[in-house]
């Protein structure tokens, strides 16, 4: 093994990234069991660092090259931002270290640029105290650059929402995320598992809900016998909030459309007491697979699943009490988390919309006489949300909009989301 694996590890999964369209999350979930426990953090930190910032250390690489930066070997821009993230984000590395060790990489790459990534690197070092200059740019193209977004997105949400909600909302989405445990209620308390969770030294605190502990870090806590107990399960609050608006009671049939990883189903079966039957269908297999695996180690039986495309989901001869269909979406409200996707381009909406109607529609078909439906999407993007549930409604007038919520990263503390309770009339 090489020395400093975390930065070459940190560079084959922004290359990946890159290449392949690999989420961040997954490509790094794959690739740090190979690392040893003191360079996970930090390979972590440097891929979601330089994803964040992607346009910021381009704009701050092309100041200091002599050339086109869309003149680069792929590869090599990737060193470069790496290398000046090391450079002009953590100050624990030291520059002259960021700087050594990019050019033994350069020279495994190509050793004929290696002259040229320590001079720019160098010059990134020398000039650290420069800054975005505001006046220089006009005000989408500023935020663009500062918070490396495009354009085109900085563009929609301050014609939508003003400059400041917009500026918020960029900012939010390259911090940390917190992360939210749901709490198995049919095993233990919110306020047992809080005390067992800080007696191994994280640092917790209950949500204002009561049914979910907030953790600034995971740590080794999915290694621990409070997970294998079944004790908890990652779910974000604004997921669980498409749960606890459809109002689950004990003994109700529920059938989760798109149902993987099985947040909402273990969420619906919790707030049924564990009583009552839950459908979770999915296109995946293997993520059905898993999602069983979860049910079982949180002790939760009135889970069923079945593989099914939910476009085809008209073909279920069944009816339920409630139907949830959180259709698969652009991903824009969890940018935190999966970074690479604010880079997506504006083109594949209406393909997406189109699938979402399809969805909603045929979930509608299950929905009983006097049941209820869940419309939801980890999106911020109103050409997924409210129109497409407008359309429902244009086609479907026997259903009504019984409540509607967003969230929002920088207001609420959670993924971008939206939530519509659709009730039928009678």
């Amino acid at each position: 093994m090489k020395k400093n694996d975390a930065r070459r590890t940190a560079l084959k999964i922004l290359t990946s990234v890159r290449r392949f369209s690999d989420f961040s999350d997954e490509a790094l979930s794959s690739r740090l069991k190979a690392l040893k426990k003191v360079d996970r953090a930090l390979c972590s930190k440097l891929v979601y660092g330089v994803l964040q910032n992607r346009m910021l250390l381009d704009y701050y690489i092309s100041i200091h090259l002599d050339r086109s930066i869309s003149r680069l070997e792929p590869k090599l821009l990737d060193l470069l931002r790496l290398s000046a993230y090391q450079i002009l984000f953590l100050d624990r590395i030291p520059d002259r270290a960021a700087i050594s060790e990019a050019v033994d990489i350069t020279k495994e790459i190509n050793k004929k640029a290696s002259g040229l990534v320590n001079a720019v690197l160098r010059r990134i070092s020398e000039n650290k105290s420069l800054v975005l200059p505001e006046n220089e740019f006009e005000e989408t193209e500023y935020l663009s650059i500062k918070y490396s977004h495009p354009k085109w997105f900085c563009e929609y949400m301050t014609n939508k929402y003003g400059r400041n909600f917009t500026e918020g909302f960029l900012k939010a989405n390259n911090e940390e995320p917190p992360i939210y445990l749901q709490v198995n209620t049919e095993l233990i308390s919110a306020e047992e598992l809080l005390e067992k969770i800080l007696e191994l030294g994280l640092n917790a605190e209950p949500d204002s809900d009561l049914k979910s502990i907030k953790l600034g870090q995971i740590g080794e806590l999915l290694e621990s016998d409070l997970f294998h107990k079944g004790y908890f399960f990652i779910q974000d609050k604004a997921a669980r909030a498409a749960v606890d608006i459809a109002q689950v009671k004990s003994g109700e049939s529920i059938l989760d459309l798109c149902a993987a990883p099985g947040g909402k189903s273990f969420a619906s079966a919790l707030e049924m007491k564990n009583s009552g039957r839950v459908l979770s269908c999915d296109i995946s297999q293997s993520r059905l697979e898993k999602l069983v695996e979860s049910a079982e180690r949180l002790k939760l039986y009135v889970i069923e699943t079945k593989l099914m495309d939910a476009l085809d989901a008209g073909n279920l001869k069944e009816s339920f009490d409630l139907v949830i269909a959180d259709v698969p979406c652009s991903g824009f409200g969890v940018i935190r988390k999966k970074p690479e996707i604010r880079y997506k381009n504006w083109e594949s909406l209406s393909e997406l919309a189109d699938i979402q109607k399809k969805i909603l529609n045929n979930a509608a078909n299950m929905v009983n006489d006097s049941g209820r439906l869940i419309y939801s999407t980890c999106t911020i993007f109103n050409e997924e949300n409210e129109e497409v549930v407008a359309d429902f409604l244009a086609r479907n007038i026997n259903y009504y909009i019984e409540e509607e919520k967003r969230f929002w990263p920088h207001i609420d503390g959670s993924d971008g989301f939206y939530i519509c309770l659709l009730k039928k009339r009678t």
